[in-house]
């Protein structure tokens, strides 16, 4: 470009910027000597065009030196319109090389001075435009743009609306006037949305998508209610958009659940079109409505889909990330799980290139669905051995090696490396509170160790002060099993309740049968902390109930998940011990009646 079209920003900007007083917006009163000028009586209108060609800025540019004088705003939009055209389609220029021109001085001093001419439509664009080429928003043009939107606010589209927000929310340095414009516009448009959409709108995506920016939830429900009766609106493109919205709602009124379920019999017919991008997003969506136990969102068909539809076509990694959303929600998918254990064997190396919390991951699917594979042994020797050379936290250690424990892996050496690990920080550090969860773990541990594998000889922690530690555990009454067990046994005082296992699991109900049949009376142990300080005659059998909450079983296949059966397998090697578990989805579809049968039996098997 010739120099003599190039000059400093700072020449661009001194002429510009006015002095700050914005108030000379309000006293706006300009006559355009150029209004009435045809824009295709200007010769640089017609010379931005050659051969039906958009020309190159370097010629936009020169025309418009030429005969910025005789041109009108309109005229000066178009330009600067052709301009951003060819910036947008070369990466390579610099906009410094137009707003550093003169002739970018003096078109913008055209547009400036015929402001009021301009078309809502153009102001919007001209101002989008300025703000590509990063004109200087407290310039005297932009201004006065912005002054011009303000005095036409309450006239704007939707569709207008949304394009200023977002222009306005990315401007770096803000003036009092867009400042205001900002806080104003969405008030605008809740009006302007309320009056405007309908089920003829072409842009109610997209004004959906808006209103989650500004968190609008009138609107939304606005919009979901319009496509709730308008299904044909609703395809595979904006299915995940609609999701989304119906998800931020604080609240499901009866019309944005007949949706929702709308929305997932899409997704459910349609979901081998997704990716993997996509199915993550939905899962992770999911899995935190089931934390916040908001089933409306729970759909298990759906779930075991998006779960396993990729399984073989995505790297181990991402499969983890699928399986990590699945255990938050306590969901069991076994096809996933063999599908990772088929690439751990097609890879032996994979694991080393896992974090702690991929293994983790890894290994908590397993247990939520209670699951050992016929290959297991296998790969839980690559389990052991990635946790042998791996310096990690205490936490990561315990959690580890207990799990692994639940799932039948039992390697001495790994225990022995996370016993001494606990010793060593609990005296190291002169006696450090642990967390309640490293607590109860390690209690966990060393007593399953201790009554299923007494073959370990390595090092063992203190048992005395193992069990000096104090679990808080608030005692509920379980009425529904309360009842039964009472009506069965003839009275609570032969219901001992509020204790626990050294272990450090609480018993919801102890029953102890004397051998002639009869139920013995516990009233006389209330300074006892452990079941297994029940003093009674070694030929007395010792029932424990266990009311373990919904949140306790998976989600979809309502088995317990490995880490609570090791210990009730621990429980049955204490001499005339058994344990019961009351399964909840069983137990409420039992009437009352079957309820007291069912204790019969199970203790007429345990005498």
């Amino acid at each position: 470009m010739s120099k003599r079209y190039v000059c400093t920003m700072n020449k661009v900007v001194r002429k510009l910027v006015s002095k700050k007083d914005l108030r000379i917006f309000c006293k706006w009163n300009i006559t355009s000597n150029f209004s009435t000028v045809s824009s295709y009586d200007v010769p640089v209108a017609k010379n931005l065009l050659k051969d039906n060609k958009i020309l190159d800025t370097e010629s936009i540019m020169r025309n418009i030196e030429q005969d910025y004088k005789n041109i009108n705003a309109k005229v000066a939009v178009n330009a600067v319109n052709t301009l951003y055209e060819n910036f947008k389609k070369s990466k390579k220029l610099d906009p410094k090389i137009v707003t550093n021109s003169e002739a970018f001085e003096n078109i913008c001093k055209v547009i400036l001075k015929d402001i009021k001419s301009l078309s809502r439509y153009d102001t919007i664009n001209i101002l989008r435009v300025l703000l590509f080429f990063n004109v200087p928003t407290d310039s005297l043009l932009i201004q006065a743009l912005f002054q011009m939107i303000r005095v036409s606010l309450n006239n704007l589209t939707v569709g207008q609306i949304m394009i200023l927000y977002n222009m306005l929310y990315e401007i770096e340095k803000i003036s009092p006037l867009s400042e205001s414009l900002l806080h104003a516009l969405p008030h605008v448009f809740k009006q302007q949305a309320e009056i405007e959409l309908n089920s003829d709108s072409t842009n109610l995506l997209q004004v959906l998508q808006f209103c989650s920016i500004i968190n609008d939830f009138r609107v939304k429900r606005q919009i979901l209610m319009i496509l709730c009766n308008n299904h044909e609106k609703i395809n595979l493109n904006n299915v995940i958009t609609i999701f989304d919205a119906i998800y931020s709602l604080p609240k499901l009124y009866s019309f944005s659940k007949q949706l929702l379920v709308y929305i997932q019999n899409m997704i459910l017919s349609n979901y081998r079109m997704l990716n993997f991008d996509k199915i993550e997003y939905l899962l992770r969506r999911i899995s935190k409505k089931v934390l916040n136990s908001e089933m409306e969102f729970y759909d298990e068909k759906l779930i075991d889909k998006l779960s396993f539809v990729l399984s073989s076509n995505i790297t181990f990694h991402q499969n983890l990330i699928i399986l990590k959303h699945l255990n938050n929600m306590h969901y069991s998918n076994i096809s996933l799980l063999d599908c990772l254990i088929e690439k751990c064997l097609k890879d032996v190396n994979i694991l080393e290139r896992c974090s702690i919390d991929d293994i983790d991951t890894f290994i908590k699917g397993f247990i939520i669905a209670d699951y050992m594979p016929n290959n297991w042994e296998t790969v839980s020797r690559m389990l052991q051995n990635f946790m042998i050379n791996l310096d990690c936290s205490i936490h990561n250690t315990i959690f580890t090696v207990f799990r692994l424990l639940s799932l039948n892996s039992y390697h001495s050496e790994l225990i022995e490396k996370a016993f001494t690990l606990y010793n060593k920080s609990f005296y190291e550090k002169n006696s450090v509170l642990f967390g309640k969860d490293i607590t109860l773990i390690i209690l966990r541990l060393y007593w399953c160790v201790k009554l299923l594998y007494p073959e370990y000889k390595g090092f063992m922690p203190d048992e005395n002060k193992l069990n000096q530690i104090k679990m808080e555990h608030e005692c509920y009454e379980v009425p529904y099993l309360m009842n039964s067990l009472k009506e069965v046994v003839g009275g609570t005082e032969y219901m001992k309740s509020g204790l626990k296992t050294k272990f450090g699991e609480f018993v919801d109900y102890v029953v102890v049968i004397q051998p002639d049949g009869s139920f013995m009376n516990t009233n006389n142990y209330d300074n006892i902390t452990f079941v297994e300080e029940l003093v009674s005659l070694s030929e007395c059998s010792k029932i424990l109930f266990f009311a373990f909450p919904t949140e306790a079983y998976s989600i979809n296949k309502r088995n317990l998940p490995s880490t609570i059966k090791i210990q009730l397998k621990a429980i049955e090697t204490l001499p005339r011990f058994h344990s019961f578990v009351i399964n909840p989805y069983l137990w409420s579809k039992f009437s009352n009646k079957k309820r007291i049968l069912h204790i019969q039996n199970i203790i007429k098997l345990k005498e």
